[in-house]
């Protein structure tokens, strides 16, 4: 028996071991090929993974300052984006056990300004079940010939043009960005203190967060925060603030609001929140991973500003990610392994969507074998010119929708879908198969019984799209 016990211990070391190692080589693996990515200017960002206790990659790639090419430095601070919402939802959590807030009660009785909607709880709008319609489609009836919109602007506009709601309150699950910063109001409200401050005090301080903030860099002109990052979009040659483009002139417009954004922080202060939440430090981590319901007893999959799911290769999985003009930004963590990562790009996510660095990340902080090739955009090969003639034409997804394909002058293979611009596709290994070169798509001809071209299959983003050819 104890011979046996031995065995048992033994075995249990060595896959111990085996995992560790396996993890070990993936992450060294990530790295090399990372800092390929960023010598050839597809990468810039910090990146961290950690199991428990244990960092096991802290790294920065790229620039803080492209035109200087000022290395980036793994402490910089960058603006979350939607990150921001967890802490957003997680103040509200802290109203409701101070006992300020009911979450199912009308916000109207808090905020008075949203009597148009006398059924909008507190918990729809933190589930994104509240209906309320998208300020940014409403940018432009807001901005009153003012530089800025913001919060109280916002406000207003629901309280005196009370647009309708997108969908009755409860009725299904919608991703709101306009509930959120309708949310940083009613902190303010209730709290009698402005949001960053909330923040600070309640969360940020005691969590030993010291370099996150609420800043608005465009709003907030003669402010500087140490360290802090811009981010910068491709214009087609270089990596540019994107406030120099006249198409992201919003960034400025919209750069007055909160609580759906706005939350600025570090690598260290993020995972400082994680092992909070990991040890149930401060919060109620029941109520704050939570799904929403709908009023169908759907689950949203989302609760107290994070999703919240189950991922086939990785388990339960707690999660939130965060896209504006110049930073994409990711938190995923993983409460049964305590592994956590965390990704903060100052690239927008860089200039080559077919790149998975994030899908990488995730698959070597699990010890799983990263696919180098998926780093890279693939290759497509030129195609036959003679070949492709059969396959112009016009194929139609809907009668209003179509994709249309030509020869250009210069012999390449064009696509153009309704309404946008149009794309080169270059040659697939498979036969009748053609790669669009400027995502991560692919067009699949089918022929009929005669061997003529009859329709065309889009994939992509695990989607499969018929369309029908007409000539």
């Amino acid at each position: 028996m104890k011979l046996l016990n031995f065995l048992l211990a033994a075995l249990c070391c060595l896959t111990v071991l085996s995992g560790l190692t396996a993890q070990s080589s993936a992450i060294d693996s990530l790295d090399n090929e990372l800092e390929r990515l960023a010598a050839a200017g597809h990468l810039s960002g910090n990146l961290l993974l950690a199991e428990g206790d244990q960092i096991l990659l802290r790294k920065s790639y790229g620039y803080a300052d492209f035109d200087r090419r000022v290395p980036l430095q793994e402490d910089a601070v960058f603006e979350l984006a939607s990150v921001t919402k967890q802490f957003t939802a997680a103040a509200i959590s802290l109203l409701v056990a101070d006992g300020k807030l009911d979450l199912d009660a009308p916000v109207m009785d808090y905020l008075p300004e949203l009597a148009a909607y006398p059924d909008l709880t507190t918990h729809q709008l933190v589930h994104h079940t509240g209906g309320l319609p998208d300020y940014m489609s409403l940018a432009d009836s807001l901005d009153d010939g003012q530089e800025f919109v913001t919060n109280d602007l916002i406000l207003d506009y629901l309280r005196d043009s009370q647009p309708a709601a997108e969908f009755s309150p409860g009725e299904k699950f919608e991703y709101s960005n306009t509930g959120y910063v309708v949310l940083a109001s009613l902190i303010e409200r209730v709290s009698g203190q402005p949001f960053g401050g909330f923040l600070k005090e309640r969360l940020f301080k005691p969590l030993g967060m010291n370099d996150s903030q609420v800043y608005r860099r465009r709003y907030e002109k003669d402010r500087r925060v140490e360290r802090f990052v811009p981010g910068y979009v491709w214009d087609g040659a270089q990596y540019v603030i994107p406030d120099s483009l006249a198409d992201y002139a919003f960034v400025t417009t919209l750069d007055g609001i909160y609580g759906d954004g706005m939350v600025n922080s570090t690598l260290d202060d993020l995972y400082r929140w994680d092992r909070a939440l990991a040890r149930g430090e401060l919060l109620d981590t029941a109520l704050l991973f939570r799904s929403g319901m709908t009023t169908a007893s759907d689950t949203t999959e989302y609760g107290f500003g994070q999703g919240v799911s189950r991922i086939p290769t990785y388990g339960y999985t707690i999660s939130h990610s965060g896209g504006w003009p110049g930073v994409a930004t990711h938190i995923y963590r993983f409460p049964e392994t305590d592994r956590v990562l965390i990704f903060l790009r100052n690239d927008d996510g860089g200039r080559d969507p077919r790149i998975t660095t994030l899908r990488s990340a995730l698959l070597a902080l699990h010890g799983l074998p990263i696919k180098v090739e998926g780093l890279y955009p693939p290759e497509a090969e030129p195609v036959d010119t003679a070949a492709v003639k059969e396959l112009v034409g016009t194929y139609a997804v809907s009668p209003e929708f179509k994709l249309t394909f030509f020869l250009r002058e210069d012999g390449a293979f064009m696509g153009q879908a309704t309404g946008q611009q149009a794309f080169e596709l270059g040659k697939h290994p498979q036969e009748d198969r053609y790669m669009i070169t400027v995502v991560d798509a692919e067009l699949q001809f089918q022929r009929d019984k005669d061997g003529q071209v009859a329709e065309v299959v889009l994939y992509q983003s695990g989607q499969e799209i018929v369309a029908t050819r007409e000539e």
